[in-house]
């Protein structure tokens, strides 16, 4: 596989010194839409969710700035929210998140979950616009049994128009972990708890992304860290066949990462695209894989879209790693023939900013 870069973009907010975590989907007028969050610092209790359009497939973002009057949403005390978009079948964008209600705003997230064992308060909701995202509605919270969920990426629109969402409840303690899939019908007003992808004793699933194939088949792409003996594994995939209700065992794919991206190609095969952040090695590796009726995972081959070999995270146990993380959060988007948009957030020094590139995949 060889990757060409055919343009490469950072940008922020220019009032703070921090964008990271981008998510961003086509409208319905084929112009992109980019939502991602700015703050002070890395986990600063200041961070908000902005965002960026494109209107000629990626090759510049123009910053539209806050989604919302941070004042008008009174609460009572600051929600540092985090949301990714998705284009409904009714043309509307509904975005799903989660956020912290920052009892300690002088604590970062991670410091917080290294003394106290736990993270903040969280709470998991969805936004929408009707407008394609001149505008959008306040949060609507979603009722669950878990003390908080990871819906760290988009929601995703089955080929019948049903939505799914795809998280852990947070937690860095070892002992029991579950991966769940909700459903939220096709207005992704009221979300139902339909499945689990994951039941394991210590090892976490993080970062869910997620895509469906020609075939109907769900595939997930899960970041697999080891609480109880604190390492990283290889990425895993698992798949369903019935939208959600059942799901394979975990496939482990045999090549160390992080969090990471999918994008469905054609028939049964699929980009992964991977952070890795452990060793000399670092930055973003994409492969190709084809997944057979039967189960068996197939390397079809891949390449770095990106090195980062001094942006590796630091050692120690996993809330040391956190506060120490420089870049991550990959996805990809389908541009024209071979070319896609990649976005990732990286950071330079104490300045973290929203990547946006163009590559050719040959």
């Amino acid at each position: 596989m060889e990757i060409k870069t055919l343009s490469h973009i950072q940008f922020k907010d220019p009032a703070f010194r921090c964008g990271i975590f981008p998510g961003v989907t086509r409208l319905a007028d084929g112009s992109l839409l980019m939502l991602f969050v700015a703050g002070d610092e890395f986990e600063s209790a200041d961070q908000h969710i902005v965002q960026a359009r494109s209107c000629d497939n990626g090759k510049s973002w123009q910053l539209d700035g806050a989604i919302h009057d941070r004042a008008e949403l009174n609460f009572a005390m600051p929600f540092n929210d985090c949301a990714k978009p998705t284009l409904m079948e009714n043309g509307e964008l509904l975005a799903l998140g989660y956020g912290f209600f920052r009892d300690r705003p002088d604590m970062d997230l991670s410091s917080y979950a290294e003394q106290f064992g736990h993270f903040p308060e969280s709470k998991n909701f969805t936004l929408r616009s009707s407008d394609n995202g001149k505008s959008w509605s306040r949060h609507e919270f979603i009722e669950h049994g878990y003390i908080g969920l990871e819906t760290s990426g988009p929601a995703l629109k089955l080929a019948n128009g049903e939505l799914l969402f795809f998280a852990p409840p947070f937690g860095v303690q070892a002992g029991e972990q579950i991966g769940l899939c909700f459903n939220g019908g096709k207005d992704g007003r009221v979300w139902q708890e339909i499945g689990q992808f994951a039941h394991t004793p210590d090892i976490a699933s993080w970062e869910i992304r997620a895509c469906q194939l020609d075939s109907g088949r769900i595939v997930l792409i899960i970041w697999a860290f080891d609480l109880k003996n604190q390492r990283h594994l290889n990425n895993r995939i698992c798949y369903s066949d019935d939208n959600g209700k059942s799901w394979s065992e975990p496939l482990d794919i045999q090549l160390p990462g992080q969090a990471s991206g999918i994008l469905k190609l054609e028939d049964e095969s699929f980009f992964v695209l991977q952070t890795r952040r452990e060793g000399a090695e670092c930055g973003l590796f994409l492969t190709r894989f084809e997944l057979s009726s039967s189960g068996k995972l197939t390397n079809c081959g891949g390449n770095w879209v990106m090195r980062a070999g001094d942006l590796a995270s630091a050692d120690g146990n996993i809330e040391r790693q956190f506060c120490s993380l420089k870049f991550g959060q990959p996805s990809m988007l389908p541009l024209d023939g071979n070319e896609y948009l990649v976005v990732y957030w990286q950071a330079e020094g104490d300045i973290y900013q929203i990547q946006s590139r163009i590559v050719q995949v040959s």
